[in-house]
């Protein structure tokens, strides 16, 4: 219970259970903190009383930087070293001040799309690939997880307060500075916890329509200039073609869009429920209509049966019903895992048994694609 009151009276609230006491006079801020600390609170009872006032913590999982001036108003991020020195190592960029991905040295890390339907754990998966790739020998900060869903969630699921700098002042750093690789490294946050950096999506569903394609491709090309491995969350692209579609439309999905075109590897997220079978048979042909092939697709079932039986039946449905648009290889099966919620409201990491089995089949399918790129060269 959050009581407004007169401050005189608040030993008398929280004596009966008041869980926060106002004042008259408060504020947005104050509003948040009051919930903030009583969802703590819930999370972990020792943390504090209703009676004791608590300072706002932030997750374990997350080390934002401080802010710092960019020009043209824009926050940044001082990275201390880590994501500074990426940028200075990163084989994709030419040297010297204001550098751009250099194409005569062709290297670009891989990209990964991470889409599903709501509700199947999507985001989830994606944060899962994201960590269990950042484990592997040799991938240590070379990984990134970026948001460029509709309405972002990962804000959310890394207990981020103020989600800024985020994708728009990505964009908006680039319209000012085209060849801002640097201004990039210094707009992500880096998850310790998971090993990964992180740029956060847009904060409401209207900031893309003022997204140019431009500077988002452009995003794209310096996470692959800058990581080995970029794992980028999306929507599932749209079921409207041709005349049906409009330049709204066009804008509102252009994260899609063009995260689907610079993809190596997909990954489709369902699981086992009709209705989410459904979606996940309507999404592998929507990804192949938008121009992926179905070899680069990969199928994950989330919340698997664990029934061998089960599953092939399952898996027998999906490539039947999707037709010439079925992923090439078998799906991979993710059992239920219990204890995820209380992961996800306090940033902890990962269970690697989740995320090191997601990480090993992407990974292989990326080692594949190369072998098979390099016979097709020679």
């Amino acid at each position: 219970m959050v009581v407004i009151a007169e401050p005189a009276t608040a030993p008398r609230w929280r004596e009966i259970d008041g869980a926060a006491v106002l004042a008259p006079s408060f504020g947005l801020s104050d509003l948040n903190d009051a919930l903030r600390r009583i969802a703590v609170r819930r999370v972990d009872p020792s943390a504090s009383s209703p009676g004791r006032p608590t300072q706002p913590t932030q997750s374990a999982a997350l080390t934002p930087r401080p802010d710092a001036g960019r020009p043209g108003g824009i926050a940044a991020s001082d990275h201390s070293g880590r994501s500074q020195q990426r940028v200075a190592d990163a084989p994709g960029l030419a040297s010297g001040p204001g550098r751009v991905p250099d194409a005569s040295r062709a290297w670009s890390g891989q990209v990964i799309a991470v889409t599903g339907g709501a509700g199947a754990g999507t985001s989830t998966v994606a944060m899962a690939i994201a960590q269990g790739i950042a484990a592997q020998p040799g991938n240590e900060a070379s990984t990134v997880l970026a948001d460029f869903a509709l309405e972002g969630s990962l804000s959310m699921y890394h207990d981020v307060r103020d989600v800024i700098p985020a994708l728009p002042e990505c964009v908006e750093a680039l319209r000012a500075d085209p060849d801002g690789g640097a201004h990039l490294a210094s707009l992500l946050f880096e998850i310790d916890e998971r090993g990964y950096s992180l740029l956060l999506g847009a904060r409401r569903a209207r900031d893309w329509l003022g997204l140019d394609d431009e500077p988002l491709g452009r995003t794209i090309d310096l996470l692959r200039s800058l990581f080995r491995t970029a794992v980028i969350d999306i929507d599932p692209p749209l079921a409207l073609r041709g005349a049906a579609s409009s330049p709204e439309l066009d804008r509102l999905f252009a994260g899609t869009r063009l995260t689907l075109r610079a993809a190596d590897t997909v990954v489709v997220v369902g699981d086992p429920s009709l209705k989410s079978s459904h979606e996940t048979v309507q999404i592998i042909r929507r990804v192949v209509e938008a121009g992926v092939d179905p070899d680069d697709v990969l199928l994950v079932i989330n919340r698997a049966p664990r029934s061998p039986r089960a599953r092939a039946a399952l898996a027998g449905s999906i490539a039947s019903l999707s037709g010439d648009a079925a992923p090439a290889t078998s799906p991979l099966y993710v059992p239920e895992r219990r204890g995820l919620e209380l992961v996800h409201r306090v940033g902890a990491h990962l269970p690697d048994a989740l995320a090191d089995p997601l990480a090993a089949a992407v990974l292989a399918r990326d080692r594949a694609g190369s072998n098979a790129r390099d016979r097709l060269a020679s």
